[in-house]
């Protein structure tokens, strides 16, 4: 929350920045730094953060509540609140500031807060109204959690580790042991103690890249080729678009083309307990995708990225 008194000039100018400036702070915090620092502020050790909330729903599950609170941070999924004394005027230009330059997945509110004081001043009422509130922003619900591939191994440390991430690290760990590919020159990924894992595809991982993922939001299990966002990226997702009728006569399953994020993804939702980890067609789900996408892109990216042009 950004609290200003709205007949200060710097308020309307800063106001949006420093409440994002403070939104994009908290996204690089894992878990762990928010347990520690609510530890410290209550003086208290342990989960904290957990406790609190199970006081008040006992049937709050930890590794669920751990992994919620992970993917939320990770994706700024934050709830932003902006209270002035005053704020009806330039509301609208400040919207349209938060959506040119919004990068994560934040609901905001605009709350005005009049002030009474009684003839003695002895007493203060506020009177809160809540004037405005965006829809969410869902371009980037992917971006954090399924950005640029690690490189090395990151097997659960005793700071992060939680029942979910520790079936994560075994699912991944174990899959990727076993799994044979056609093209014997691709990279293998490294499995994480996440929900999801990447391949490096030519010209480089930092360009382009694979990634498995569950994601537990909507039930789903999926695979996706991402290009970065630089030149080179942008200009490899344009030359496979052009390319998309016989790229997707070549998979064996449908693919959409998310012209935002410079994805080709597919997917499939998996009902029954979350994370499906022991259900034994998700490996072969993955494989099966891994290997067509392989096939498919590595040598169209390999060409292109050669390419003079």
């Amino acid at each position: 929350m950004e609290t200003k008194l709205w007949r200060n000039p710097e308020a309307r100018r800063k106001v949006i920045g420093q409440i994002l400036d403070y939104a994009k702070e908290l996204q690089t915090w894992s878990y762990s730094d928010l347990q520690r620092e609510v530890s410290r502020r209550t003086g208290t050790k342990g989960n904290i953060p957990y406790e609190l909330v199970k006081n008040l729903y006992p049937d709050t599950e930890e590794s669920e509540f751990v992994d919620g609170v992970s993917n939320s941070l990770a994706q700024g999924d934050f709830m932003l609140v902006i209270a002035g004394d005053g704020i009806r005027s330039d509301t609208q230009a400040m919207v349209q500031y938060l959506d040119r330059t919004a990068n994560m997945k934040f609901t905001l509110a605009m709350i005005e807060t009049a002030v009474y004081q009684t003839k003695e001043e002895d007493l203060t009422f506020i009177q809160p109204r809540t004037l405005f509130q965006t829809k969410e922003i869902q371009r980037t619900v992917y971006i954090t959690d399924f950005g640029d591939a690690p490189q090395a191994d990151q097997e659960p440390s005793k700071s992060q580790s939680s029942p979910l991430l520790d079936q994560y690290w075994m699912f991944w760990k174990d899959f990727i042991d076993n799994l044979r590919l056609d093209d014997p020159d691709q990279p293998m990924a490294n499995p994480l103690a996440k929900g999801n894992v990447f391949f490096s595809m030519p010209p480089s991982g930092k360009t382009a890249w694979l990634t498995l993922y569950f994601f537990k939001a909507s039930s789903e299990i999926g695979c996706f080729l991402r290009l970065s966002s630089s030149e080179e990226g942008e200009s490899l997702y344009q030359a496979l678009k052009d390319d998309a009728e016989a790229i997707e006569q070549e998979l064996p399953f449908p693919i959409e083309w998310d012209d935002k994020n410079a994805r080709v993804i597919t997917h499939r939702r998996i009902d029954g307990n979350w994370p499906p980890v022991k259900n034994t067609s998700v490996k072969s789900y993955f494989s099966e995708v891994v290997n067509a996408f392989v096939n498919t892109f590595r040598p169209r990216l390999e060409r292109l990225s050669s390419s003079p042009d």
